[in-house]
């Protein structure tokens, strides 16, 4: 059963479980990227552009709802961290933006309760397709609900090539380059609150929501920061965001749970532009 968080802002439900075995695949992200970078080579680029708003500018980009969402009271968080990743990768390679829904998403994750999913669930449901949230409001979680429509929407939106990511190199190799990442982290009453510079409060722990990474700073502290989107509508935080290191955030949670990166997704078969766009 997935716990429960009560905060200021809301009641809500968190629904990243920790796998039964940690799910392989034969490549991860290392394997794949043309130049895989350490950890103090990520530092450096940043030092060279050192903004307080991101290496991509993504929270001004993605700024109010519209693209932070709100989960409501299920155990949808990887659901709608992966309908998020998916939307955000589509508009950035060209494409119209569409809000893709988390409630569809989950819905083919949950087995038709509402007891959570795991991220390995969200790489499979991200190369079937989700349906847009048009089609599948918040709360339409399970199978039963969704129109003959909703599901035939999904071929439209799919992804189609994602990888694992196992250490604090390839996440931030992959930020670094622009791609979104999956994560899990570990929600308590202190993940609800920002130091002075935006830096989460929360910490380590074995990750029980599910997240989105966008974007990449160096902060105060010297270290790599990562811009997270969470689900908890506008009200969370700044704007939906936070800010996480991955010593104080991240550096427990990838140890049971598998982190991945999307690194391209389909072109939309409704897409009647001459030629259609493409990566």
């Amino acid at each position: 059963m997935a716990d429960i968080i009560t905060t200021d802002i809301g009641e809500f439900k968190l629904g990243c479980n920790v796998p039964a075995s940690f799910p392989t695949r034969a490549k991860t992200y290392a394997d794949i990227v043309d130049k895989m970078l350490t950890v103090d080579q990520v530092k450096a680029e940043l030092q060279k552009n050192p903004t307080q708003d991101g290496f991509w500018n993504r929270r001004k980009r993605y700024a109010g709802s519209k693209f932070i969402r709100n989960q409501g009271p299920y155990g949808a968080c990887n659901g709608f961290s992966t309908a998020a990743g998916l939307s955000r990768h589509r508009e950035l390679r060209g494409e119209p933006y569409v809000c893709l829904s988390g409630a569809d998403a989950y819905s083919q994750m949950n087995g038709g309760q509402d007891n959570g999913s795991t991220l390995s669930d969200g790489m499979i449901v991200f190369e079937r397709g989700i349906a847009p949230e048009s089609l599948v409001p918040y709360n339409q979680i399970y199978i039963s609900q969704i129109s003959s429509e909703a599901k035939a929407s999904r071929a439209r939106f799919a992804g189609t090539v994602a990888y694992p990511i196992d250490s604090e190199d390839e996440l931030a190799t992959a930020c670094i380059l622009g791609r979104l990442v999956i994560v899990a982290v570990n929600a308590n009453n202190a993940f609800m609150n920002e130091d002075g510079d935006g830096l989460n409060q929360g910490s380590n722990g074995v990750g029980n929501h599910s997240t989105l990474i966008q974007d990449v700073r160096l902060g105060r502290d010297g270290n790599i920061w990562y811009d997270m989107a969470n689900s908890w509508d506008v009200s969370y935080c700044q704007g939906g965001y936070t800010w996480l290191s991955f010593s104080k955030h991240l550096r427990q949670t990838i140890q049971n749970h598998r982190f991945w990166v999307i690194v391209d997704s389909k072109d939309d078969a409704g897409d009647n532009s001459n030629p259609p766009v493409a990566d």
